[in-house]
């Protein structure tokens, strides 16, 4: 799984195979310079912008899906790989970054439901089988954690009620008790 700016240099070099010339369209090459620059959200725009005939679909579906990513857009980089995996159902890194993307939103549940579906496929190469094996793995521990930390969360809660409790009962104790103290100062 390599992030979009190292995927970049490949996706450009794909693009100017593919369109016969020796250097890729402007806008390719523009967004390639914004995103090497750190300005991924300009780079996006510009990618969103670019007609698919210019450049490969896939190749330019990733680069957008892996830059909202990177963005921490989940919900549009979610969408664009399984636009990606619409496309190519057997695409190996398009399946580790929507399950990546999913994990760091937060929808352990939908990314669990993806890879179970993934697997269900007729006949994915034992490759794909074992990362999809791997990231199940991780995924459900993930999961586990989630549902330790929300028990945890509750025997907290739990936790914090007895402390109050007994926080009240000693303010009632005090409050019937004599101080500690005398009354009068001791006199010097």
């Amino acid at each position: 799984m390599e992030p979009a700016s190292v995927m970049v240099p490949a996706a450009l070099a794909a693009v100017a195979l593919a369109s016969g010339g020796g250097s890729p369209p402007p806008s390719l090459a523009e967004a390639a310079r914004l995103s090497f620059a750190g300005e991924k959200q300009e780079a996006l725009r510009i990618l969103e912008q670019v007609p698919f005939g210019e450049a490969d679909r896939g190749t330019i579906l990733m680069w957008r899906a892996d830059l909202a990513l990177d963005l921490l857009d989940i919900d549009q980089a979610a969408e664009l790989y399984r636009a990606r995996l619409r496309q190519a159902p057997q695409d190996r890194h398009a399946l580790a970054q929507l399950l990546e993307a999913l994990q760091l939103g937060g929808r352990i549940d939908q990314a669990l439901s993806a890879l179970e579906q993934y697997l269900k496929a007729p006949e994915p190469d034992a490759e794909v089988q074992r990362v999809a094996r791997s990231l199940r793995h991780q995924l459900s521990a993930v999961a586990a954690l989630r549902r330790a930390h929300r028990l945890l969360g509750i025997l907290n809660a739990a936790t914090i009620l007895v402390w109050l409790s007994a926080f009240a009962l000693l303010v009632r104790w005090a409050a019937r008790a004599p101080p500690p103290w005398p009354d009068e100062p001791p006199e010097a």
